[in-house]
């Protein structure tokens, strides 16, 4: 009896010992969250009046609930605030954790004020990096704004800020579009960079793997249906078309030659590339309704003219066609993966319809014969591709993957508030900016149309329609996507390669696409929108439309957000988030140091304790047995 309890005793010791040490670490992992964070840090330029400087800024990222502060020893603009909220947001997305997990600060090591956006890029870079586990002390010149799809597009000062940066001996990274503002003799002193996951890659970071999966073991399957129907619909709007232009009397056509031929020109030509067969068929059907529009007007322009019809019967027939179409918009559930995207998309279209035939109604008088019927020619050829979209969405309502509502509208929640920092973003910018006060009007007028869709956005997600709402939200990010791409083009014209510059861009936007696409589909979640505005993308470009393809594959990022942000809503992913922080390449903290010596030195006591007793007792027993 005495031996069991012996060997019992020894067996509880050991059992403590290895049960106290194995588990140290998971005790040390259960300490407070604001001892487990990341920091790091990079140079970013500063212009202080005709000199420039260079000021140290530090990003520490916590587990949190998605605050961003910003701190400076001055005060901080509008722009600074709002651009590093975006900044940390893109960070986020692109190292595919959700933001609202984790809180930022963002230290400014200046006593001066800080004004403008030109530290964004470099703070999601840094912040990117490091969400990535990477330790980041970046010795480098980092300056540029950041875009919504994770572009670095021009800001000003280059002169002096590259003086600050050569003074001290650094490289300095600036954004592509600011090429122009460089001297050629001063162009090995700069490192020129497009987008977060290029400026990753000179820094010797590679973007590509995710969590240890490699993209390129990842494809995505897109029904075939869908692309058969959508070719085909390609080809009916084009003969649509073909019908609307030819149909118009020749002494007509003769009395507006130029424009007549070039309208029927481009028909002919989108008819012969895709009848080819070479084409994709989202970028046949976008190159069909292109002529469509076109071919659809000049009809209009001519009905118009020579009295067939008026401008009233035509906006009642419109008017018609629309609620036709909101009905069967209606019918559609949206319970699939792609079934809820092509209803979205509809549905986007149909609201841009809408706004349209509203601001006709308001002010077709007004205008001329020829401006009302190429508005009235977009609206007819819209409404066409509602049609199309909504019947796509039908096809696909019983293909997987399915969606989870509650997924979905969690989901759509950051998206809308992703779209509403991109507005403040760039109301801040314009407000702070020294364009013309016409100029600043115009977009001004912009944003106001782009804040009430998505005022009525935030509406119908509070009503739970998602689809409509989603529709909506997409269109105020294509809309402020837009603007940045307008803001790098324009920079790009003052450079002597400007189509290279544009190619470039358009360059880094697919890689980002690609990436963002081929993450949510990691997690089941193919979206065939974000493929189609790539491969369209792809096709624009080789037309040489440069300018159309950068916007177009912007809008691929665009999408690829919203399904990255649906998968933040899962389980898998979450958990991911969880971990990220703990799998960090930071050394432990002292505390957590001191933490751990503490108790494996009272593991180790208890278990030597318990062992040496029980030994005595062994021995005891061992001499009482003898004098027996």
């Amino acid at each position: 009896m005495k031996a069991h309890s012996v060997t019992l005793r020894i067996a509880i010791g050991l059992f403590l010992v290895v049960v106290i040490i194995s588990n140290t670490f998971y005790i040390a992992d259960a300490l407070p969250g604001d001892e487990r964070v990341r920091t790091g840090w990079f140079i970013a330029p500063a212009v202080e009046g005709h000199e420039g400087q260079l000021v140290n800024i530090s990003i520490t990222v916590k587990r949190g609930v998605g605050k961003v502060y910003v701190q400076a020893g001055g005060s901080v603009s509008s722009s600074t605030k709002t651009s590093s909220e975006l900044a940390f947001y893109i960070a986020c997305t692109a190292a595919g954790v959700d933001w609202r997990n984790f809180n930022a600060i963002i230290q400014f090591h200046t006593s001066d004020s800080v004004e403008g956006p030109s530290a964004s890029f470099g703070i999601a870079l840094t912040t990117y990096l490091l969400l990535k586990g990477f330790n980041v002390s970046l010795d480098h010149v980092i300056t540029g704004a950041i875009s919504p799809d994770f572009s670095a597009v021009p800001i000003g000062g280059v002169d002096i800020k590259l003086k600050a940066a050569e003074a001290s001996g650094y490289k300095l990274f600036l954004p592509l579009a600011n090429l122009g503002d460089v001297d050629k003799s001063n162009r090995n002193e700069t490192v020129f960079v497009t987008g977060i996951f290029n400026a990753s890659r000179m820094l010797g970071y590679d973007p590509n793997t995710i969590f240890g999966l490699q993209l390129n073991n990842i494809g995505i399957s897109i029904p075939r249906q869908y692309e058969t129907r959508t070719m085909e619909d390609a080809v009916s709007m084009i003969n649509m078309a073909y019908k609307n232009i030819t149909v118009v009397p020749k002494d007509f056509a003769s009395k507006y030659r130029p424009l007549y031929q070039s309208t029927l020109s481009l028909v002919e030509e989108t008819n012969k590339t895709i009848h080819d067969g070479k084409i994709y068929p989202y970028s046949a059907a976008s190159l069909a309704f292109r002529a469509l529009v076109n071919a659809t007007a000049f009809y209009e322009f001519y009905i118009l003219s020579t009295n067939v019809s008026t401008m009233s019967k035509e906006l009642g027939k419109v008017k018609e066609s629309m609620v036709d179409l909101n009905d069967m918009l209606r019918k559609i559930r949206g319970n699939t993966l792609w079934e809820f995207e092509l209803k979205s998309v509809a549905a986007s279209r149909l609201a841009e319809a809408n706004t349209t035939y509203l601001q006709l109604m308001k002010s077709y008088t007004s205008m001329n014969t020829l401006a009302q019927s190429w508005n009235l020619g977009y609206l007819k050829a819209r409404l066409t591709s509602v049609s199309h979209w909504a019947r796509l969405a039908i096809l696909l309502s019983n293909k997987p993957p399915l969606i989870s509502e509650s997924n979905i509208h969690k989901a759509l929640k950051s998206y809308i508030d992703y779209a509403q920092i991109t507005l403040d973003y760039q109301l801040s910018l314009i407000k702070e900016s020294k364009l013309s006060d016409e100029l600043k009007n115009q977009l001004l007028k912009s944003l106001d149309r782009d804040k009430e869709l998505l005022s009525m956005s935030q509406e119908y997600w509070a009503n739970r329609n998602d689809t409509i709402a989603f529709g909506l939200a997409m269109e105020v990010m294509a809309d402020s996507l837009s603007r940045f791409t307008g803001m790098v083009d324009t920079a790009l014209a003052e450079s002597l390669q400007y189509l290279q510059g544009v190619k470039s861009y358009t360059q880094e936007l697919e890689n980002t696409a690609t990436i963002l696409e081929m993450r949510a589909l990691a997690y089941g979640y193919p979206s065939i929108l974000t493929m189609d505005y790539i491969e369209y993308g792809k096709e624009l470009t080789k037309m040489g439309d440069l300018e159309t393809a950068q916007g177009i594959t912007s809008y691929g990022v665009s999408s690829a957000i919203f399904w990255i942000l649906v998968s933040h809503s899962t389980q898998l992913l979450q958990e991911s988030n969880e971990t990220l922080l703990n799998s960090s390449q930071n050394p432990p903290s002292t505390i957590q140091v001191t933490y751990l010596v503490s108790i494996l030195f009272l593991g180790i006591s208890i278990g030597y304790l318990l062992s040496v007793y029980s030994y005595r007792r062994i021995l005891r027993g061992i001499e009482q047995s003898r004098l027996t």
